[in-house]
């Protein structure tokens, strides 16, 4: 998973214009944050934010088990901290679970 969130992290700062656009930003980050929302080909969302003054560094938010079924991530998803984090320059990413992992036993040794 870090090296998905990498690689899009990598694309979202390569210059592609339609990858770079605030819109793509959920409520409650701050102001010029760019985002790059999507979902993975086995039905889980991520969201990778990049601040303005971007440091180099990522944060990578594993969020924990949860039960209701995989949404599109808003802001409260990547974590807490996230507006203070992107203000000092990291990235910050996360994402949710595939939808046919929850509530099956052997998941995650399945995932690795």
């Amino acid at each position: 998973m870090k090296i998905l969130a990498l690689g899009f992290l990598f694309l979202m700062l390569s210059g592609a214009p339609a990858l770079q656009a605030q819109d793509a930003c959920p409520p409650g980050l701050p102001l010029g944050t760019n985002c790059l929302p999507g979902r993975d080909t086995h039905g889980a969302f991520f969201l990778i934010a990049v601040p303005t003054g971007y440091n180099g560094r990522l944060v990578l938010w594993n969020h924990g088990y949860s039960l209701p079924p995989p949404a599109p991530l808003t802001a409260a998803d990547l974590f807490p901290g996230a507006p203070v984090v992107l203000q000092l320059g990291f990235a910050v990413a996360a994402s949710s679970y595939r939808p046919d992992a929850i509530g099956l036993g052997g998941w995650a040794a399945k995932d690795g």
